[in-house]
């Protein structure tokens, strides 16, 4: 229960002032403020505290702090010391009233020595202010925004002096940062309040997607030639939902597409591969800094990793030792490729073993050069979901995104390179569905669920109308 200032000493005893001179409580007040905030009880708690303290420190009977909502323009009675503890939460008031409120209309100290006989004086049964006539208020503003008001009153009349309105601003400064904090606090509260509300009605709307589920499983599509539908599962890598035509990228080269054995001399062989890996870095550098100059939220410095990669020297020297033993540079790089593929899938942690799509990526560019085939970036001139076994950094980081509305890959992981990329580019992204590319055919409508995990294929309309709500308020959700 809040005390008054007859009811508690004084925070520290001082020395007896000099005769003409006034006690100076300022800087034991700050230091005392200093301390409850270094407490961190709660931030209602340390206003609270901080009310009584100045109350006791400044023999003031009535100290209280109002919390200012710029939406509804109102202010509430947030802490007090010296009014009936049962008006917290209960006093309320608009800018419009009481001399509280023309503090924030002025953002600017308020004195009153008789506020009963101000003409903006507002008056609350109950709350004990009728004995405290003299008013002083200060706004409480925290980098710019104002936050509250701060008020102490006393039971005889009397003007506040310049000295005093410099220390209540000054008091009015931590104050300000506690309500920031506290402000934060609700804010985040309310926000996670929302994220359940859209997380129950996503809930319920798989619940209700499930007869879909039921009712239309692959190979049921009706007449000859009729688009199938499905809803296939996987991993949802980046969050959102995506609509549009499937567009399936070209399978990756084959290394069987290269003789086993090599054809010529292990020298030029060698020469081959180097000249390869050669422009795999070069190629791997100009992709880089294309994206840094056309995508910047995209960290480059995985493409710096698959440059150091390729340069690495345990890593060229496995591919030698093969071509000197008789195999062709495609043969060695492939069997290279995939002994550290096995490596990296072997290992127990996940972003570990996902990053074997690295080593996948740095042979194909390799290999490509080796062939003589061209490297051409990913081009996509409508807006489609991108369906693939897996999708190179390269292509995914170099693409139109903003025709790009999902991704669909039968392979990878959640923390694979190319699942954290689509989260940074914001593409609903669903991985691991193992039936994508022999399922979907090109042209066929998707929609990706990348919060479920889920890509319906060629849904009802009742689905996608589903979906299209569903995706109203995800952006909504995101906008606020």
């Amino acid at each position: 229960m809040a005390s008054t200032a007859a009811d508690k000493p004084p925070l520290a005893a001082a020395k007896p002032p000099k005769p003409g001179k006034a006690p100076r409580p300022g800087l034991r007040l700050l230091e005392e403020i200093g301390r409850i905030i270094s407490e961190a009880r709660g931030v209602r708690s340390e206003v609270q505290r901080i009310v009584e303290a100045i109350a006791a420190s400044m023999s003031m009977e009535v100290c209280s702090v109002y919390v200012y909502n710029a939406d509804s323009e109102e202010l509430t009675l947030w802490a007090t010391s010296g009014l009936d503890p049962g008006s917290i939460g209960q006093i309320r008031m608009g800018v419009r009233e009481g001399l509280t409120g023309i503090v924030v209309q002025k953002r600017q100290p308020v004195m009153a020595v008789d506020a009963r006989a101000h003409p903006r004086y507002k008056y609350f049964p109950d709350s004990g202010e009728e004995k405290s006539p003299s008013f002083r208020g200060v706004p409480v503003v925290e980098r710019g925004q104002l936050l509250g008001v701060l008020n102490v009153q006393t039971s005889r009349r009397r003007r506040f002096t310049p000295a005093e309105v410099r220390l209540f601003r000054a008091l009015a400064t931590p104050i300000g940062g506690i309500l920031r904090q506290a402000q934060l606090h609700e804010d985040l509260a309310t926000k996670e309040e929302e994220r359940r509300a859209f997380e129950d009605r996503l809930d319920d709307a798989v619940r209700r997607l499930a007869l879909y589920e039921h009712g239309t499983s692959p190979g049921t599509g009706g007449r000859a030639g009729a688009r199938q539908r499905m809803r296939l599962s996987g991993f949802a890598a980046a969050p959102g939902f995506g609509f549009g035509r499937a567009h399936l990228m070209s399978p990756a080269l084959s290394f069987d597409s290269a003789p086993r054995e090599r054809q010529q001399s292990p020298r030029k062989e060698l020469r081959r591969l180097h000249k390869a890996i050669t422009a795999s870095v070069d190629e791997l550098g100009a992709t880089g800094e294309r994206v840094r100059k056309t995508v910047p939220e995209v960290d480059t410095a995985i493409f710096e990793a698959q440059r150091m990669m390729l340069l690495d020297s345990s890593f060229q020297a496995r591919i030698e030792t093969l071509i000197n033993e008789g195999a062709s540079a495609e043969a060695a790089l492939g069997d290279t490729v995939e002994e550290l593929i096995r490596q990296f899938g072997n290992l127990e942690d996940g972003y570990l073993r996902d990053r074997a799509s690295d080593v996948r990526d740095i042979g194909q560019r390799v290999l490509h050069h080796l062939l003589g085939v061209g490297n051409e970036p990913l081009s996509i001139l409508n807006d489609v979901v991108l369906v693939a076994d897996e999708v190179s950094l390269s292509d995914l980081a170099t693409v139109e995104h903003h025709h790009l509305n999902g991704l669909v890959l039968a392979s990878g992981g959640v923390t694979s390179h190319a699942s954290i990329l689509s989260k940074t580019l914001e593409i609903p992204s669903v991985v691991g569905v193992e039936k994508a590319v022999d399922s979907i055919r090109e042209g066929d409508f998707l929609i990706v669920d990348g919060n479920a995990g889920v890509v319906y294929v060629n849904p009802t309309a009742e689905v996608q109308r589903e979906y299209q709500r569903l995706g109203r308020e995800y952006r909504a959700f995101n906008r606020d």
